[in-house]
């Protein structure tokens, strides 16, 4: 008779006793992840604004090249391409840069030094827009129609109060991932809701890559 109560209680007391490490531990685990995520997103935000600084020195520097304003001003292709597809491939081996556009005032594409058979476009991305809007330059992540993050920069390109074009630069962000998970040993991924995608931009995107 005195058996049986007894192992009851040992056994409710092994239960308590077994709760009480789960919750501890689950508490130091959901501590843990938060820490981590907080890290995470600080350093990453740290390296969008590096990459985001050197992008608008960049920008910055080709708006007051005088011989790059008179090819875009005549509309040369041919010289926007002489002029900065050597800056172009610098950018691209050294700081990862996939992106550069030349539009016109009415942000009317005339030259994407990454592409140079498209042209004659609309580019009517929301950071375009802000930077008309505000007249100055505005910088973004912003998800590409083939399903890739990209950070652009845009800034507009004026002299004596006249505004005659926008430059646009970015990078896509996929090598930030791999850098945070080196620096903080955490394991990332990006995942994109595929109603934000246009189904056969993202095919041509797969089949692509």
């Amino acid at each position: 008779a005195f058996m049986g109560p007894l192992a009851f209680a040992l056994t409710l007391v092994m239960c308590v006793f077994a709760v009480a490490i789960y919750l501890v531990e689950a508490s130091v685990r959901d501590r843990d992840l938060a820490e981590r995520s907080a890290a995470a997103a600080k350093l990453f935000e740290q390296k969008l604004d590096k990459d985001a600084n050197l992008m608008r020195a960049v920008l910055r520097a080709m708006t007051t090249n005088r011989a790059l304003e008179r090819a875009f001003r005549q509309r040369d292709r041919a010289s926007l391409a002489r002029q900065t597809g050597p800056l172009f491939e610098t950018l691209r081996a050294e700081h990862r840069i996939t992106h550069l556009y030349f539009n016109d005032e009415h942000l009317i594409n005339l030259y994407r030094v990454h592409s140079p058979g498209e042209f004659g476009d609309e580019i009517d991305r929301i950071t375009m827009k802000k930077a008309r809007g505000q007249a100055a330059a505005v910088s973004g992540l912003e998800l590409g129609p083939l399903g890739t993050l990209t950070l652009r920069m845009v800034t507009p390109w004026q002299r004596d109060g006249e505004v005659f074009g926008y430059l646009e630069i970015g990078e896509e962000v996929e090598h930030l991932i791999d850098e945070i998970r080196d620096s903080l040993t955490v394991d990332l991924a990006v995942l994109v809701d595929k109603k934000f995608l246009n189904p056969e931009q993202w095919q041509r995107g797969l089949t692509m890559m």
